[in-house]
């Protein structure tokens, strides 16, 4: 039989036919060889025609169908199959044997042709379509926040500003002691002005010092409460005001100030000195001197204290009272003066509210002790003591009584303060002898 197409009879002598080698082909019956493919097609073993090379493929000079390296692609359309085309600037392609080429996608670019790969866009630069060729720089106050392959910039937001240039540009967060609003210039953050501050970083505004404090400097971080006698009434303010004639503050930090307290006078709202007071209703002028009677030991009182029985006081702005000494007495508050005990009477030790009468055994105007060898009797009179009579002695002074004479002594002299021994071939049998 014939060799059909795709097979050939080489020896006469054989009857069996044999196939086409790969690569070439043979179209008409009852040959003794196949052809080879025209340079661009390729055959199958026991091929009766020859085709061309797929997509993404080509026909070398060494025969057989290879596929298209990286960076290059081949259409199935192509007339032309014994070579691949270039990826066009703005299109890439990383596999083998390739129909097509990819687009670089946003973020990516590629200005060269027959390129594997698209490009990274760098920090701070951007594409924002399909096929680019070469990355954009964002524009001042744009940033990519350091990220590459992006596909758009972003601006610095409020409490940002922008800082540095292309790929070193970044968006910074606003120092404490200063701001960025969003209608401000991208590229500085503004200083906080008096009266305000900020104590965050990127911030979009400053804050008002609140009543009771101030600050008087841009840039601050915080505010400063008033001192003492100063005061902040409202927001916002660049320094503390002083508070008025007769008025303070009890503390630092106010927002109001307050009329002196009792106790308290002048601008400054000064302590009454010692010696002195101020009442509620009275000026602020002048704390009012106590008056003699009268005393004050401490600073900024409201009133006078007064001297206390056993005491007293006779000048003025005093400090203390005077303690009454022996045998003056006090028995009212407010004295000036302390009073002399009477005649008859005595105050044995200082600050004393009474006078004592003389107790017997004393006398006189001191109520004195009678000396020795005398005595005064509750019911005598205390003018004077009395002489201890004859036969009667005393040894203590401030005596009630004279003691006697025992048996075997005498004593004839009156006032006396012993009694005489009897001498010898003398006696005295009983008591109370004026002689033996």
């Amino acid at each position: 039989m014939p060799c059909v197409p795709g097979r050939i009879q080489p020896n006469e002598a054989s009857r069996e036919c044999v196939l086409c080698e790969k690569n070439t082909y043979q179209n008409v019956l009852n040959e003794i060889s196949c052809k080879n493919c025209p340079y661009g097609y390729v055959a199958e073993k026991g091929q009766s025609k020859c085709v061309e090379c797929k997509a993404g493929r080509f026909s070398s000079s060494s025969g057989g169908c290879q596929a298209c390296t990286t960076g290059r692609y081949r259409l199935g359309t192509d007339l032309v199959s014994t070579s691949c085309r270039q990826c066009p600037a703005g299109f890439s392609q990383k596999d083998l044997g390739s129909a097509s080429c990819l687009p670089c996608t946003p973020g990516f670019a590629q200005l060269n042709n027959g390129s594997s790969i698209c490009d990274d866009c760098l920090v701070n630069q951007y594409t924002d379509d399909t096929r680019q060729l070469v990355c954009k720089s964002c524009p001042f106050g744009f940033v990519t926040h350091e990220k590459e392959r992006s596909a758009a910039c972003e601006e610095c937001t409020p409490g940002k500003n922008y800082d540095g240039t292309g790929i070193n540009a970044k968006c910074l967060k606003c120092q404490s002691g200063s701001y960025r609003f969003s209608t401000d210039s991208v590229g500085i953050c503004k200083l906080c002005d008096p009266g305000k501050y900020q104590n965050k970083t990127g911030q979009t505004s400053c804050l008002a010092c609140m009543p009771g404090q101030s600050i008087g400097v841009i840039g601050a971080t915080f505010c400063v409460p008033c001192v003492k006698d100063d005061f902040a009434n409202i927001s916002g303010l660049e320094s503390c005001k002083v508070c008025p004639f007769a008025k303070y503050t009890p503390m630092i930090g106010s927002s109001q100030c307050q009329f002196c307290d009792a106790g308290k006078y002048g601008g400054r709202c000064t302590k009454c000195e010692v010696g002195r007071y101020r009442s509620a209703g009275d000026s602020f002028d002048a704390c009012t001197i106590c008056e003699p009677g009268m005393y004050q030991h401490q600073l900024g009182q409201t009133s006078c204290l007064p001297c206390i029985p056993g005491k007293a006081q006779d000048e003025t702005e005093a400090t203390e009272c005077n303690i009454c000494p022996i045998n003056f007495i006090s028995n009212d508050t407010e004295r000036f003066v302390c009073d002399y005990c009477a005649f008859g009477t005595y105050a044995p030790k200082p600050g004393m509210v009474a006078c004592r009468n003389c107790e017997a055994g004393r006398y006189g105007d001191k109520c004195t002790d009678c000396s020795v060898g005398m005595y005064r009797a509750s019911k005598d009179s205390l003018n004077s003591c009395k002489k201890c009579d004859l036969g009667f002695y005393q040894t203590e002074k401030a005596s009630v009584a004279c003691l006697p004479c025992i048996p075997g002594k005498a004593q004839n002299t009156k006032g006396s303060t012993n009694c005489t021994i009897c001498r010898h071939f003398e006696y005295s049998d009983a008591i109370e002898m004026a002689n033996c």
